[in-house]
């Protein structure tokens, strides 16, 4: 049993398909002016059913909507001027980021998660 509570951050434990665009999108969304970082990728089942019963997802790591747990999604956050992980940016940044997404085929809240300006996924592996 994996610890629900660990973050993997490691763009290596990623499909394919997001491992390829990830590395293009943080590098042009920083040089644009936005410092974020990818705060979680990878999730085992246990940590998504462990958000889900914690009221921090929508989805268990059955559902096949569980981006994370296939290695589709990756939440992008920014950092601070201490370096600490912030959700508090202005809209026009988190519309800016999500514009650079798009670009490389990520959909900002995917089709289920709209919601969530912070999670990008592939809608296909």
């Amino acid at each position: 049993m994996s610890d629900v509570t660990k973050v993997d951050r490691n763009i290596e434990n990623a499909a394919p398909g997001l491992r390829a665009v990830y590395p293009d999108f943080m590098a042009e969304a920083r040089q644009n002016g936005l410092c974020v970082g990818g705060f979680e990728i990878r999730r085992s089942k246990e940590r998504q059913n462990f958000l889900k019963a914690t009221g921090q997802s929508g989805v268990d790591g059955d559902n096949p909507r569980a981006f994370h747990v296939r290695g589709l999604a990756v939440d992008v956050v920014f950092i601070d001027y201490e370096s600490n992980w912030t959700w508090a940016a202005p809209q026009q940044d988190w519309d800016k980021l999500h514009e650079i997404a798009a670009k490389y085929g990520l959909d900002p809240g995917g089709k289920t998660f709209k919601h969530e300006q912070c999670h990008f996924q592939l809608e296909e592996a």
